[in-house]
């Protein structure tokens, strides 16, 4: 092993020395900044690239810049851009690295403060703004306005503005952050990666999974370098909506602590031009993890749920199939109306040793799992019955009355059931 990473070594040594005599040439990338509302260039703008990893530019008088790159970055590489300019909101995103197509940039421009009062008037107290920086026109200064169509000889007292305090609207958080986790899942479904649960589902991929280790490691490279460009600021958007509900996931943050780390190292490491930067890739597991830490802060959100009802069942005796055991039950569930989501709890009275159901696409439940914590009625009913229920999850496949479900329980001493009941999702 120490040879072998003596050799690793002199091989790096080696290319360094051979690199440093090659004058390659660097990569570069332009682009334009514009205003947002006018399409007019904006001059003067400073555009960086987080990381150190190119030269800072200021925009010219037609917008233009064009960004020179440090050794190591490549086509294709996501870079986060931020561009800044007085009077503009700072603009800030991830974007892939080309030195065929422009950068196109466009700023917001600030909304300019409600004008001040005459000195005579006295001051005002500061607006909170609304929105996108736009004041409350309440907030206006009144010196102009006339009262009885005469003039006013008395010196005017100050009014209190009227202050609005408007926070973001959560109403399909929820949606939006299970939305996202289905396209990072879709994205590594089409490039070959495959489910844990090994559900099945026939699936389309434009890439199927390498198997040597060489192709491997690029492969989870472009995998992780698509999911920093396409994911990273919109997860990390999400989790920070998800933070003002109250509402965190202390896996997701230290996803994202550990890459901060990362870009923190780098950022220091740029300042005392070592020369290179920490790649560390995001592996697979881990995205498919951010996706998953994702439905479960979507389903800590509270929401209306329709109240549990009692399923209609019937019980059978028939003999035991299996010679271990004395007993067993066949029991029917069945369905006035169609149900494509929720979950069916059976309650059981004794002892049982085994159980099992033909219900397809269905998922065991238990009351620790992560994935029922925002749905308390179920939560609560599972943990006040820990040991006599079986709690399914209705899958792809929806519960109709033309297919009722059937459930099979065994055991050593007579038992029965005393209830089913459905949860709404």
């Amino acid at each position: 092993m120490m040879c072998r990473v003596q050799a690793a070594a002199l091989a790096i040594a080696l290319g360094f020395s051979l690199f440093s005599h090659a004058q390659a040439k660097k990569l570069t990338m332009s682009g334009i900044v514009t205003d947002k509302q006018s399409r007019k260039p904006i001059e003067g703008a400073t555009v960086t690239v987080v990381g150190n990893k190119a030269n800072q530019e200021t925009t010219d008088g037609e917008g233009s810049f064009i960004l020179t790159f440090v050794e190591g970055v490549q086509e294709g590489d996501a870079i986060r851009v931020r561009v800044e300019k007085t009077g503009y909101r700072i603009y800030e995103a991830l974007k892939p690295v080309s030195s065929t197509i422009p950068l196109q940039v466009s700023l917001e421009a600030i909304s300019p403060p409600p004008k001040s009062k005459p000195d005579n008037i006295g001051k005002q107290t500061p607006t909170e703004e609304l929105g996108k920086g736009t004041a409350h026109p309440d907030s206006m200064a009144r010196s102009d306005h006339k009262t009885s169509g005469r003039p006013s000889t008395e010196t005017q007292q100050p009014t209190q503005p009227l202050i609005i305090q408007t926070g973001p609207t959560f109403g399909n958080l929820a949606d939006r952050a299970n939305a996202l986790s289905d396209q990072i899942m879709e994205d590594l479904y089409l490039h070959g990666w495959y489910r844990r649960d090994r559900s099945g589902q026939e699936r389309v991929v434009v890439q199927q999974m390498p198997t040597k280790p060489e192709e491997v490691e690029q492969w989870t490279k472009s995998r992780s370098e698509y999911f920093r460009f396409r994911f990273f600021a919109r997860v990390l958007d999400i989790r920070n909506e998800f933070a003002q509900l109250h509402l965190r996931d202390e896996r997701l943050d230290e996803f994202f602590k550990y890459q901060g780390m990362i870009e923190q190292a780098n950022r220091q490491m740029a300042a005392a031009n070592v020369g290179r930067n920490i790649d560390v890739p995001i592996l697979p597991q881990e995205i498919e993890e951010v996706a998953e830490r994702l439905k479960i802060l979507a389903n800590q959100i509270p929401t209306q749920r329709a109240a549990p009802r009692q399923l209609p069942f019937s019980v059978t005796r028939v003999m035991p199939e299996k010679p271990e055991f004395s007993f067993e039950i066949v029991v029917t569930i069945t369905t006035d109306v169609d149900v494509s989501a929720g979950y069916i709890v059976v309650e059981f009275e004794g002892a049982k040793a085994s159980i099992g159901t033909d219900f397809v696409d269905s998922k065991l439940v238990f009351s620790n799992d992560e994935s029922i914590v925002g749905n308390k009625p179920l939560k609560d009913y599972l943990l006040a019955h820990p040991t006599d229920t079986y709690a399914l999850a209705i899958g792809r496949t929806p519960f109709t009355p033309k297919k009722p479900i059937h459930v099979v329980a065994y055991g050593g001493t007579p038992f029965n059931v005393t209830r089913v009941t459905l949860f709404d999702k």
